[in-house]
């Protein structure tokens, strides 16, 4: 979410939470997967608009995580409009996807993320919402799991603690 309420320090964690997540769900990959990197990752920005920062592929270059990074520290955005985003995700058939979206508001397109969301659901895709402060956020779908997160600079954290749950979860995918 590149909307200016997630300026300031909502920003400088959402930006660690990307590359915590995108660095740690590589690791969580290489303890399950030894003989080939299975997790590919693709990051991107939405707001008004939405835009990949980080391309579909097995692991973030340098210059990836340095537009990933100027992107979203520097919110310009007026709006929160997601559907836009998930229309650009495409589930990976046997692998499993995981779609994790940072917001703190309303998304202004609720009805067609829902749609986008159902989608990716049913195409075997799960969403997980890391939702900023105690906004109150509609949910993309029934089965979309949400987390509320109250401070900002929890979240690398949590997401950092989750890396075991991930890590059995990938196990279980794992004759993919």
């Amino acid at each position: 979410d590149v909307s200016r309420s997630m300026a300031g320090d909502k920003a400088i964690q959402a930006t660690a939470s990307a590359v915590t997540l995108s660095q740690g769900v590589q690791l969580a990959g290489l303890e399950v997967y030894a003989d080939e990197p299975p997790i590919r990752i693709q990051i991107q920005a939405f707001g008004a608009g939405d835009e990949i920062l980080c391309p579909l592929n097995d692991m973030p270059d340098n210059a990836s995580l340095g537009k990933m990074y100027k992107s979203l520290a520097h919110r310009n955005s007026n709006s929160t409009i997601v559907s836009g985003a998930l229309e650009k995700v495409e589930p990976a058939g046997r692998r499993l996807t995981l779609v994790v979206i940072l917001s703190d508001g309303q998304f202004h397109d609720l009805s067609a993320a829902q749609k986008q969301a159902t989608r990716l659901e049913q195409e075997g895709a799960t969403i997980l919402q890391c939702v900023f402060g105690n906004a109150e956020v509609g949910s993309l779908s029934e089965n979309s799991k949400r987390i509320n997160i109250a401070n900002a600079k929890d979240l690398p954290n949590f997401l950092l603690g989750i890396m075991p749950e991930l890590i059995d979860v990938l196990r279980s995918s794992s004759h993919a």
